[in-house]
């Protein structure tokens, strides 16, 4: 079938967004206040079946607060951290809250309510484990990523629902974005090695309507440094137990997801990255006479440059869902993200965006068909 797109316009942020961090220090007792607001503007051009239309301009903000009271010895750092957020300027609620302890040689743990494997970072940065580098927009928050969600949410709310639901095949391993009760420990990196772990007694609900309950989360990551140069090299690995709900005739077997990948930064200035996701073939959910359980594949190619004030990079993405909820169809995703910001100071930087995708859905009666379009985003962030 012959794509055509039919028009493309870009809405401006002319809005102002603010983030701040302030840390105060009593003697060992330690607390750190960041913030961030990012608002984002969208048009969005689409095409699904035989008909073509163009939708009014959108935007949206993302805005949260992280408070992180701790106790810093020598050895050992103990503490609180507390995220308060409001997504799509919806009512304020809290994200992120754990308890944190974490030594220098021993690792670090964490007890509560966390998103997947943390990064190695401030908690804020891409997820190490992901392996895919595409460094620009907003870190926090909603984001550029594959997986970020920031282009689907000016979608069409059946169209976006599809894609995020695929978005993570390639990016990394499922149930990464499960915000969970969790325990998770991240070893010391010993010898350019460095290792992650989680668990959880019941997982969120994943797309599609699949229910899982308890979950557990590896990864592994090597780093090898020649010069200015660092090549990433690991894997995530996703086991969920499913939860069947055969009231309504569903199976939900238990779903098995890994991701490999690699990256690698020249000069810190280029990132070119490759990642690849597989769901094994016992996760997933279809109903009672189904006789074959969803298989999910995607890969992810990413590269970035960011020089001086400039950064401008991108990603093209392939997926393929399995069976749906009534094991009748499957589906099927291509997208393609250029993008790029520009950093006026330490305090303020400007972020852009175009993201087009093709969204081949057969998933029974409730299918979409063939779905494609391209969406346009500006944003303006900045740092007090």
């Amino acid at each position: 079938m012959r794509l055509t797109v039919v028009g493309i316009t870009a809405a401006c942020l002319l809005s102002r967004v603010a983030a701040a961090q302030e840390d105060t220090r009593q003697g060992p007792l330690a607390l750190t206040v960041e913030g961030y607001a990012n608002v984002t503007g969208a048009a969005r051009a689409r095409m699904e079946r035989a008909e073509t239309g163009f939708d009014s301009a959108d935007r949206r903000l993302d805005a949260a607060a992280r408070l992180f009271g701790r106790v810093d010895t020598e050895e050992w750092t103990a503490g609180a951290r507390v995220v308060l957020q409001t997504i799509g300027a919806s009512r304020p609620e809290f994200g992120d809250r754990s308890l944190v302890l974490s030594h220098a040689k021993l690792g670090r743990l964490e007890v509560g309510w966390r998103q997947g494997l943390p990064d190695t970072l401030t908690g804020y940065a891409p997820n190490v484990y992901t392996f895919t580098a595409v460094e620009f927009g907003p870190p926090t928050g909603l984001n550029l990523f594959p997986q970020g969600g920031l282009q689907t949410s000016f979608l069409p709310h059946s169209v976006g629902a599809k894609i995020a639901g695929l978005s993570y095949l390639g990016a990394s391993a499922a149930l990464a974005g499960d915000q969970s009760p969790k325990l998770i420990y991240v070893a010391p990196r010993i010898s350019g090695f460095q290792l992650g772990f989680s668990a959880s007694p019941n997982a969120d609900d994943a797309a599609g309507g699949a229910s899982f309950g308890a979950s557990a989360q590896a990864g592994v990551l090597h780093e090898t440094y020649f010069g200015q140069n660092v090549l990433r090299v690991g894997g995530s690995y996703t086991f969920a137990r499913g939860e069947s709900d055969r009231s309504r005739g569903l199976i939900t077997g238990d779903l098995h997801s890994g991701n490999v990948g690699v990256t690698l930064v020249l000069d810190d200035e280029l990132y070119l990255g490759l990642s690849f996701t597989a769901d094994g073939r016992s996760g997933g959910v279809h109903s009672v006479p189904a006789a074959t359980s969803p298989f999910s594949v995607g890969a992810v190619a990413s590269a970035s440059y960011e020089v001086g004030r400039w950064a401008v990079g991108g990603f093209l993405q392939w997926a393929r869902g399995g069976r749906d909820v009534d094991g009748t169809g499957s589906a099927r995703l291509r997208s393609l993200e250029i993008g790029g910001s520009y950093r006026v100071d330490t305090r303020l930087r400007f972020y852009a965006a175009a993201y087009g995708y093709r969204l081949d859905d057969q998933a029974g009666p409730a299918s979409l068909g063939s779905v494609s379009g391209t969406v346009l985003l500006a944003g303006i962030r900045a740092t007090l």
